[in-house]
């Protein structure tokens, strides 16, 4: 859960599945109900996701199935909320 406890990321962790997908959703309409919409935003990967955490409240950090740590920015700033890649890093 991000440091203000509103949003949760979540990644594919399936090396099999077809698509793969880091997904955020709203911490508190999940864990209040199974109603409404939790999906916040989403971003189409090409791999699966190991971990995901966050840096701060805006910075999602993501290591992938295939060694690579990716940075994304989360934009709630907008009407609708996006993620953006603004970094990607080899794992040494």
């Amino acid at each position: 859960m991000d440091p203000t406890g509103e949003f949760v990321a979540v990644g594919t962790d399936n090396p099999d599945a077809q698509q793969h997908f880091l997904s955020i959703l709203s911490g508190p309409r999940l864990e209040s109900s199974a109603r409404g919409n939790v999906l916040q935003c989403y971003v189409p990967l090409l791999e699966y996701t190991t971990d995901a955490q966050w840096l701060d409240s805006n910075t999602v950090l993501t290591a992938s199935g295939r060694g690579y740590l990716n940075v994304y920015h989360f934009n709630t700033t907008t009407e609708s909320a996006s993620l953006q890649l603004v970094g990607q890093y080899a794992a040494q």
